[in-house]
C-alpha cells in the first residue's frame, strides 16, 4: 500500500532540513507521518512553489505506478495566485504573483500575463479547472483520493462538480488553520509576521501559534506544526 502526496514546499517539508539531519528531515513531515501511521509506503511528491497548474502534470508522471486497490492520492492545493504555464521548451515556469516580484524559474512573458490575463475570476476558473480534473482522473481510473486546500481557501468556485466526500476539509476551509487561526487569502501568502490586516489581539494569538508551530523556521511547520497537522489529517481520513 502507498500514499502519494502532491502540493508545494509544505508538503515537501521544506525547512525541516535546517534543524533535523540530512537523512532524517523528511521523514517527520505529516506526509511521512500519516503513511506511518496506516502503514502506508509513503510517496512524497511536494515541491517548493508548486500550484494547482503542476499538479495535473506530477500526476501524471506517476499514474500508471499506482494501485486503485490499495494506494491513495493526497492532492494539496496551494494559493490559486500560483500559476504556472509552459515555457517555449515545454518546460513548466512560475508566472508569480504580481508585477513587482520576480519569480524563480520564470517564464519569459511573466509580466505580460500578469498585466494582460491576470485576473481572480481566471485563477478561480484556472483552479476549479484542474480540481476537476483531477478528481474525474482518479475517478475514472478507480483511485481513491483526497483534496485539500494548503493555506488559502476557495469560497466561491467558477464550477465544482466534485464528490464532498473526497475533500478531506470543505473548499472554504485549509489545513494551515489547524497550527495558525489566521489566514491571508489575498496575497497568498502566510502570516507569520505582524501584518496590517490583523488587529493587536488577532496577532497576539497568531504570533503564539507561529512560535510554537512555525518557528525557528520562516514559512513552513516546524516538527510540532507537521505532527499536529499529521494529527488533524488522521482525524479527518478516520471519520471519512
Amino acid at each position: 500500500m502507498k500514499f502519494y502526496w502532491f502540493g508545494d514546499s509544505w508538503v515537501k517539508g521544506d525547512e525541516l532540513n535546517k534543524i533535523l539531519p540530512v537523512t532524517t528531515w523528511q521523514k517527520s513531515a505529516f506526509p511521512q507521518l500519516v503513511s506511518d501511521y496506516y502503514g502506508a509506503e509513503c510517496v512524497n511528491l511536494g515541491a517548493n512553489g508548486h500550484g494547482v497548474d503542476n499538479l495535473a502534470w506530477e500526476f501524471s508522471k506517476v499514474v500508471n505506478d499506482i494501485d486503485p486497490a490499495t494506494d491513495r492520492v493526497f492532492f494539496f492545493l496551494s494559493s490559486d495566485i500560483r500559476t504556472w504555464m509552459f515555457n517555449e521548451q515545454g518546460k513548466l515556469c512560475w508566472i508569480g504573483t504580481h508585477p513587482g516580484f520576480v519569480p524563480k524559474f520564470a517564464h519569459p512573458h511573466w509580466e505580460q500575463h500578469l498585466r494582460y490575463f491576470d485576473n481572480p475570476h481566471q485563477r478561480s476558473y484556472n483552479y476549479d479547472r484542474s480540481v476537476n480534473l483531477l478528481y474525474f482522473w482518479c475517478k475514472s481510473l478507480g483511485i481513491t483520493c483526497y483534496l485539500s486546500n494548503i493555506f488559502t481557501t476557495q469560497t466561491t468556485p467558477k464550477m465544482d462538480h466534485t464528490d464532498p466526500t473526497c475533500w478531506l476539509l470543505p473548499r472554504d476551509q485549509c489545513i494551515a488553520t489547524s497550527i495558525i487561526p489566521y489566514i491571508d487569502n489575498d496575497s497568498g501568502e502566510l502570516l507569520v509576521n505582524d501584518n496590517p490586516i490583523l488587529t493587536n489581539e488577532q496577532w497576539k494569538t497568531q504570533q503564539q501559534h507561529v512560535e510554537k508551530y512555525i518557528r525557528p523556521l520562516f514559512c513552513h511547520p516546524n516538527i510540532s506544526g507537521h505532527k499536529k497537522i499529521a494529527e488533524s489529517i488522521i482525524a479527518l481520513l478516520d471519520h471519512a
